[in-house]
């Protein structure tokens, strides 16, 4: 009887227990922040902090999102906002010889780094990547001069309302350098920007001229990768 008496006590308590509350959603960018800080200062080789977040901080697997792209040898790809080269290098031993990267940035001391990296046998290549300065509010490559255009984490402020004119006009600028076919791909963190949707970032590139061929959801980073046509703007 006591044991009985145990158990719908028990039962009881387990019934009036105040529910546990959810535990918090994993922010992968607060992620990468924190592994930033938690890095020895020998852990990279560079002391600006632009160039240590550029080259410690990652979002995605670079081989996986490297499968995703539509690449063929012997294209032509802008891989715009290269950083110091994070998808750079990969993007030109995959269009192989024949194809062309060319790696632009709006801050001239990454293309510093990419310009000693270009040199270095650790960042092996078949010779037919091209620095490019890029400037704000414009896009320095030649009209219908790229088969496809890389967009990595570049456009932060791109979630509805459209971001500054000067913005907008560089990425009318990357669809004007597409040839005909060719395509705009982008990868983005969602959490960018509070409350931005795979659907705002989307509908921003359809306003802008491009129509959605494929979308990857890379959930376990928080990122989606999208592959756009130029259509009719």
């Amino acid at each position: 009887m006591i044991a009985l008496l145990g158990l719908l006590l028990g039962l009881l308590l387990a019934c009036t227990a105040e529910p546990q509350p959810a535990p918090e959603p994993v922010d992968p960018h607060q992620e990468a922040v924190e592994r930033l800080l938690a890095f020895p200062p020998q852990a990279s080789a560079f002391e600006d902090p632009r160039l240590r977040s550029l080259e410690l901080v990652r979002h995605e697997d670079r081989a996986q999102v490297m499968a995703l792209l539509p690449l063929e040898a012997g294209m032509r790809v802008a891989d715009v906002g290269c950083g110091i080269g994070r998808f750079t290098f990969d993007l030109a031993r995959s269009v192989g010889p024949a194809g062309s990267v060319q790696a632009v940035d709006v801050d001239s001391l990454v293309l510093e780094v990419m310009r000693d990296r270009l040199q270095d046998p650790a960042f092996p290549h078949p010779g037919n990547i091209t620095l490019v300065l890029g400037q704000q509010d414009g896009l320095p490559l030649e009209p219908g001069s790229v088969d496809l255009a890389l967009l990595a984490h570049l456009d932060f402020h791109l979630v509805r309302p459209l971001a500054p004119p000067h913005h907008v006009d560089f990425l009318r600028g990357v669809g004007r350098s597409l040839a005909p076919g060719g395509r705009l791909v982008v990868l983005q963190w969602l959490g960018a920007r509070a409350g931005a949707t795979v659907e705002d970032l989307a509908a921003n590139y359809r306003d802008l001229g491009f129509e959605l061929e494929v979308r990857h959801d890379l959930e376990e980073h928080g990122s989606v990768l999208l592959i756009l046509r130029r259509g009719q703007e």
